[in-house]
């Protein structure tokens, strides 16, 4: 589980060191605002979005489901766009 504080871009799976077989991403917003977040995964010359510019709002999450990916092509990532957020990020492997 990753703890996002800040509004940045945060690699979950670096290309070519991890398996792409994710299954779920489990996205929760901790922080009194509502907050908006993308995932991708890019090959560094291409992105491809799972989702892009979601709003969570207070104390609610977001699964994304299906999460299967050549990892020895391609990154995945995370963007927290507010200025101030508290976003958990849970990756959950196929079995």
């Amino acid at each position: 589980m990753q703890n996002i504080t800040t509004a940045t871009t945060t690699t979950l799976i670096e290309k070519e060191t991890q398996n792409g077989e994710v299954g779920k991403i489990r996205i929760m917003n901790n922080h009194s605002d509502d907050s908006q977040v993308s995932v991708w995964i890019t090959d560094d010359t291409n992105d491809y979005y799972y989702i892009k510019n979601l709003v969570i709002p207070t104390a609610a999450g977001f699964v994304v489901d299906g999460v299967y990916f050549d990892a020895d092509v391609y990154s995945l990532k995370i963007q927290t766009h507010s200025g101030t957020t508290d976003v958990m990020v849970e990756l959950r492997y196929k079995e």
